[in-house]
Formats: C-alpha cells, sequence, structure tokens
C-alpha cells in the first residue's frame, strides 16, 4: 500500500511543479571515457540484481515486453559491451517509463564481469527514462527510445560538498524519519526494502535538490520537513566532518622496544583523520590484550573495530594503542578503513530530452563499490622471552606467600628434632655457646621470622 502510494504522489507531484532550478542541460559537463569495456564483447547473459528487496514484481519475472528485467540482450548488450551502464529496473523491480528512483544498474567491471548497483537521482525534475522494450532499448517518458547511459565528469550543479554528502550516505545510508506524503520507512539504506531505498532516495534530494523555501506546495512543504528533521545543517556539518579529502592511516610502533617479553606492553601509535566510523582492527600472530591508553578514541574487541572522534578532518588525530601478549611470539596490528569519498561516485545520463515537456533525462549518481579506496597500515612487536617469576621472599611458601601461624617451619639439622634441647650425647658444647644460641632462636620467635615449636 505504501509504495503504491509512492507511486501515484510521485507522478502527481512531478507533473504538478513542472521544471523547476536544477536541472542539467544536456551537453553540459565535458564527457569523459567509457568505463571498463569487455575485451572480447560477451553473449546476452542475466546480469546480478542489485542488492536489497524489492516490493514487486519480482524483476526476474515482471509484466510487460520484458519478463526478465536482469537480462542483459539486443541494445542492453551492445551498450554493455560498449562499456556503458545498462538500466535495469527501479526501486520497486519494475519495468517503467518513469520509474521510481533509485534504478538498478548493471556494468563490467575488468577482473570482475557484470556488477550491479542502485544509480540515485540527483536532478528530483528530470525525468527518470528507466524503460526497457522488447529490443532492449532505454525508452524516455514518452516511450521513445534514447541512446544509452553517457558517463559524465559530474553534476555541475553540485558542490565538492554536496558530492561528498551524497557519497556518504549512498554508502552508509541513514536514520530516517518522514513527514505526511514522505513518511515511508524509519531508516534510509540502499540494501533494504523499496521503501527504504525510496527514502535514501529522499536525503540525496535533501542534498541535491533543497526544497525552495517560498514554496507552497504541500508536497514540498512535507519534503521540506523531512530534510530539517533528518539533514539540517548541523547534521551536514557532522557527517562532512567523517569525509577528508585526503584519508589518512599511519600506525607505528612508539615505544622503540622490538623485543619486549611475554607481560609487558607494547605501544603502538596511530595517526588518522577518519572520525566517527568503524576503523577495522585485525590482530594476529599471538593471543592477548589491545586497548586505548591515550586518545579520543574507543576499541569494541567483539567487533574488532576502533572508533576515533574529530571534528576537522583536515587536521589528524593521535591516537595511543597498548597491546599485552600471553605467549612468547610477534603480534601484528593492521587497521583498516573504508572511507566514502566523492572519488567513490559516478555520474550517468541518458543524453536525451523528452519531447512532449522538452525535460532532460536524469543524472544519476552510483557510489561504485567495486572501486572503494582501502585505506590501510600496520606495524607489529615481538614478545622473544618470558618474564622470569619473582624470588619467593624469605618466610613464604612456594606461591609467595607468608607461612600461616603455627605452621612447622623447618630450620638447620642440629641433630635433634627440637632445636631447643641440646642432644643428649653433645657433650663439648660449651655452656656459654648453648646459652647465645638459645637466646638467638628465641629472638626469631618473638620476630615472627618462625613459628612456635611445641
Amino acid at each position: 500500500m505504501a509504495d503504491r502510494r509512492f507511486r501515484s504522489r510521485f507522478g502527481v507531484q512531478a507533473g504538478v511543479l513542472g521544471l523547476a532550478l536544477g536541472l542539467v542541460a544536456v551537453g553540459a559537463t565535458a564527457v569523459p571515457a567509457l568505463a571498463d569495456a569487455p575485451e572480447i564483447p560477451v553473449a546476452e547473459f542475466s546480469a546480478p540484481t542489485c542488492v536489497g528487496e524489492t516490493s514487486h514484481p519480482d524483476p526476474t519475472n515482471a509484466p510487460g515486453p520484458v519478463s526478465d528485467l536482469t537480462r542483459v540482450f539486443g541494445q542492453r548488450l551492445d551498450d554493455y559491451n560498449n562499456g556503458q551502464v545498462v538500466v535495469l529496473y527501479d526501486t520497486f523491480g519494475a519495468n517503467s517509463l518513469d520509474g521510481y528512483p533509485a534504478v538498478c544498474g548493471t556494468r563490467y567491471v575488468e577482473g570482475v564481469g557484470a556488477v550491479s548497483e542502485w544509480m540515485f537521482c540527483t536532478d528530483i525534475w528530470s525525468h527518470v527514462c528507466s524503460g526497457v522494450n522488447e529490443h532492449g532499448d532505454l525508452l524516455d517518458y514518452d516511450g521513445t527510445p534514447i541512446a544509452g547511459l553517457v558517463p559524465l565528469s559530474g553534476n555541475p550543479k553540485l558542490s565538492a560538498d554536496q558530492e561528498k554528502l551524497i557519497a556518504w550516505l549512498i554508502q552508509n545510508g541513514h536514520s530516517y524519519s518522514g513527514t505526511g506524503y514522505y513518511d515511508y520507512a524509519t531508516r534510509a539504506v540502499q540494501d533494504g526494502n523499496s521503501m527504504e531505498r525510496a527514502s535514501l532516495q529522499v536525503l540525496v534530494w535533501c542534498i541535491s535538490d533543497p526544497v525552495d523555501p517560498a514554496t507552497t506546495n504541500p508536497t514540498e512543504l512535507d519534503r521540506q520537513a523531512t530534510c530539517t528533521e533528518n539533514m539540517s545543517p548541523a547534521e551536514q556539518e557532522y557527517l562532512l566532518a567523517q569525509i577528508p579529502d585526503d584519508p589518512t592511516i599511519v600506525l607505528a610502533l612508539s615505544n622503540g622496544e622490538t623485543d619486549l617479553a611475554v607481560g609487558e606492553t607494547a605501544s603502538f601509535e596511530l595517526e588518522t583523520n577518519l572520525y566517527d566510523q568503524p576503523i577495522s582492527v585485525a590482530v594476529g600472530g599471538v593471543a592477548g590484550e589491545l586497548v586505548v591508553s591515550s586518545g579520543p578514541a574507543v576499541y569494541d574487541p567483539d567487533t574488532q573495530t576502533l572508533t576515533v572522534s574529530g571534528a576537522d578532518p583536515a587536521v589528524s588525530t593521535v591516537v595511543g594503542l597498548a597491546f599485552t601478549a600471553d605467549t612468547v611470539g610477534t603480534v601484528s596490528l593492521e587497521l583498516t578503513a573504508e572511507p566514502a569519498s566523492r572519488d567513490h561516485l559516478a555520474w550517468d545520463q541518458s543524453p536525451a530530452i523528452t519531447a512532449s515537456d522538452e525535460r532532460p533525462c536524469q543524472v544519476f549518481a552510483t557510489f561504485r563499490k567495486a572501486e572503494q579506496v582501502r585505506v590501510v597500515d600496520a606495524a607489529s612487536a615481538t614478545f622473544g622471552t618470558a618474564i622470569a617469576p619473582e624470588p619467593t621472599p624469605a618466610g613464604a611458601d612456594a606461591d609467595g606467600a607468608a607461612s600461616p601461624s603455627g605452621s612447622r617451619t623447618e630450620l638447620a639439622r642440629t641433630g635433634t628434632n627440637d632445636p631447643l634441647v641440646p642432644a643428649a650425647g653433645v657433650i663439648a658444647l660449651a655452656l656459654a655457646g648453648a646459652a647465645l644460641l638459645l637466646g638467638s632462636r628465641r629472638r626469631g620467635v618473638r620476630a615472627g621470622r618462625c613459628s612456635h615449636v611445641s
């Protein structure tokens, strides 16, 4: 029911409001070289579906001229072999002339093959142009076959910060609270269901197409309230703090010791500008305990992730890590992060303008997971010896505990089991010497160095 409402209301909104600011004129940006293309053209195949669920229909069993929307055939296949992205179906899994974004697109990636990813609209008032006919042609809003998607260098209306935010949203998703018509779901993610993906599209529009503050359109007022709730200026600043232009992880053994003893601590120093996002920590070699010893960071041993706090990605933060080994060996620490970056966004557009209303087709943003940069660094420390046990103090048992009161303590043998009485056969012992020895032992009993022997 919810997705049906989304479909009908979206069409009414676009039709009533007409053209608005933010249209991208075809040819307004330079067209870079095409993406990867198969060295040897491939034959017809079924592409993988995009992550997540679709409400209806099943894209592999859809109504209309193409029942399996994952099929790459006809003109679709020509475009694919030419290195272009092929639109498969919309966020609901349907074949529609003006599909409901995001749309699933597939492309060739060298060394991998066909990769399918969701493509999000960055021009709310442009047509989506996502339909396909029985020949595999891409169709515009009027049902007219048009050329396949052409890669762009970007969307010229967007700033660098807007591109960063869109990249972050597509990669990470966000919590979601919609108002009125836009009350779709409680989270906005690409790998969830259709309405959760539609919610993520709304947040992308919050960045790419802010609502005109002078609007009186009820649906746009709902979108404005939704954007204010989820993508306020403060929230955008918070997200931008997590997206450095040059993400950095530098890890080194900081205490300079290369050969430690088991039980001692190896100190590592991390320098990074990746804030409020998980940094994976791989600990290998020996068992032990890893903790944060200094700096604004939290380590979760259950998930093996480190999170560093910070507000300015242009400034790095130093965090101390300490590892204590349980056994002899070498510990290796490897820290890995996959930060969002505008460099991971790809831009594509159908180079067509619909004749009936002279609107261009959509510019799509895709976060290309296969090309995502991983930031990695590693360091190690060796625990070569075991710490020798401390000597047992005098008057302590084997575990180092003081002898309990009332227990017998062995004294040096003197020819008798009773150290207080001379042996009967020892007549050569001088009386003065015996008295001196007896006095010395009694002082030992009073001082507590041995227990009373009855």
